[in-house]
């Protein structure tokens, strides 16, 4: 089954909860505001992707057409860079909503496949190392064990963790539990499956939608909270110590970086 990350870049369109910079293109397209996000997507997102256990997923990054053509070369030298040309795939598209758009891509990308793992990735989050892998498997349960009347199952991973940054500097994490978030949020479904995860509020996935809750004592995912997030960041206040951060390092490597005097250990799930 192939599995296809999707993530946003300074899209300017239709997609969800609008941040003051996302109302024009101006402000979405400013250098400064730029740099952050490039730096966020370096640093946070693609090393998630950089450190998986199983190599073998997509990532298709939508942003507009009206991106300035450097920044354009670019985010695709800084992708094909860290996690090679062969995995990824970038659209650059007019004002649409971007659930329409990712779903049209897939369509034409994956025109004879039955069933494929799409997974929102927001350009400053991230996932566990061993996401690819475990999200595989829960995907070809999902599609063989459908107990629902619908071609589609949606995938909710609640557990995770906060990132506090400041200026780009990580300060703090903390537990973050969230049942049906849109961190790791997989749909399980043929390409042209209507409801896309882009296309529906992913807080209602379990009234609407045949969906599987993967709850585990372990984080799945990293939540970026800064001070230029583009949607709500509520988190935890309780913050992890050195020894817990160094924990789950286990499942986060890239995280030594942003903690380097955290030493990593074997993961215990049952102190985090």
């Amino acid at each position: 089954m192939e599995l296809v990350f999707q993530t946003r870049f300074s899209f300017f369109g239709i997609s969800g909860w609008k941040s003051e910079n996302s109302k024009s293109e101006e402000a979405l397209f400013a250098p400064e505001r730029l740099e952050k996000r490039f730096s966020l997507f370096e640093n946070i997102a693609l090393a998630g992707l950089k450190d998986q256990t199983d190599q073998n997923y997509k990532l298709c990054i939508l942003s507009s057409d009206n991106l300035p053509e450097k920044y354009k070369n670019r985010l695709q030298e800084l992708c094909n860079d860290t996690i090679g040309a062969d995995r990824c795939q970038f659209a650059y598209r007019g004002p649409r909503k971007a659930g329409r758009l990712f779903r049209q891509v897939m369509m034409e990308q994956y025109p004879d496949d039955q069933t494929i793992a799409q997974v929102v990735l927001d350009d400053d989050d991230a996932v566990s190392s061993d996401f690819v892998e475990i999200c595989k498997q829960e995907a070809r349960h999902a599609r063989d064990h459908n107990y629902g009347d619908t071609d589609g199952v949606f995938l909710t991973f609640p557990r995770g963790v906060s990132l506090g940054l400041a200026n780009g500097v990580a300060e703090w994490v903390s537990q973050r539990n969230a049942h049906f978030t849109n961190l790791g949020l997989t749909l399980v479904a043929p390409p042209s499956f209507n409801r896309h995860p882009f296309l529906t509020s992913h807080r209602q996935i379990g009234n609407r939608f045949t969906a599987r809750a993967i709850l585990t004592l372990r984080p799945f995912y990293v939540r970026a909270v800064h001070e230029d997030n583009d949607s709500d960041a509520k988190h935890n206040e309780d913050k992890y110590t050195p020894e817990q951060i160094g924990e789950i390092m286990t499942y986060f490597p890239f995280l030594k970086k942003h903690f380097p005097d955290c030493q990593p250990m074997s993961a215990k799930s049952q102190t985090i």
